[in-house]
């Protein structure tokens, strides 16, 4: 179907009765019988990406089929930074659980949350990438882990300059600590651990470092980085025996150094 010349996606279900075919509009009905007439009957969906091309095989009786793809489900809307860590802090417990998925979308990476069957979809930015199904993540969070690295992220590297990269590499670190057989298996006790991070109180306590917008967007800004280490879609692929995050070089070399943060192997 097209609109002011426009191609549109154009989602088809079975029709098994003829009411149920006459019901459709006009030009859902002539995909249905173009995919009848070309042998196609069980797709769920399809998208037409040559409209035109389309309807002359149809006037025609062409015995070709139209190439059948995956449809781009419609999105919700991606919700709100603020909204989104709103939902998570207020779901903030070690007995909830946040089920991850992903999927790669008119490139964009977006990635789904769920706590308790409450939904929400985030765009974490720009993806190079062709579009994908959701695909689940196999490791599960309790929602007071994701707000745990959100928190720990914001207090050790925070500030409009910060990079993305630099953000996911904190949070990786702490999650290599936890894989680590030196380090406490929990993300709460790897923050916590004695004469490690400074601003442990800080992310147990949910603190900013002040009261302002500015700050509140310093925080806002490093949920999509976390979501994206935990969706394992990070813009560096960082090893996991890097787990030394600091000003200063330590352990065995230096992995990368970005923005004065030294991203060392143990």
């Amino acid at each position: 179907t097209t609109e002011n010349g426009e191609v549109k996606n154009v989602q088809v279900t079975v029709v098994e009765e003829q009411e149920a075919y006459m019901q459709m509009e006009p030009g859902e009905r002539n995909l249905r019988a173009l995919m009848y007439a070309t042998g196609i009957y069980s797709v769920e969906d399809i998208t037409v990406t040559e409209y035109e091309t389309v309807v002359s095989r149809q006037k025609q009786k062409s015995e070709h089929h139209v190439k059948v793809v995956s449809l781009i489900e419609p999105e919700p809307e991606p919700e709100p930074v603020e909204d989104i860590l709103q939902w998570l802090k207020d779901h903030d417990s070690s007995e909830e659980v946040c089920y991850i998925s992903k999927r790669i979308s008119a490139n964009k990476l977006l990635i789904r949350v769920v706590i308790n069957g409450n939904e929400f979809v985030f765009d974490t930015g720009e993806f190079t990438g062709e579009n994908t199904d959701w695909e689940p993540v196999e490791e599960a969070y309790t929602s007071q882990e994701v707000v745990d690295l959100v928190y720990v992220v914001y207090h050790e590297v925070s500030g409009s300059y910060v990079s993305d990269e630099n953000r996911e590499a904190q949070c990786t670190v702490v999650l290599n600590r936890v894989k680590h057989w030196w380090y406490p298996k929990t993300i709460r006790k790897v923050i916590t651990q004695e004469y490690q991070y400074e601003s442990a109180n800080c992310v147990v306590n949910r603190w900013l470092k002040d009261r302002n917008d500015i700050e509140k967007d310093d925080l806002q800004k490093c949920l999509p980085s976390v979501l994206r280490v935990l969706a394992h879609e990070t813009f560096d692929v960082i090893p996991e025996n890097v787990i030394f995050a600091a000003k200063g070089r330590q352990g065995s070399g230096t992995w990368m150094e970005i923005q004065g943060t030294y991203y060392c192997y143990e």
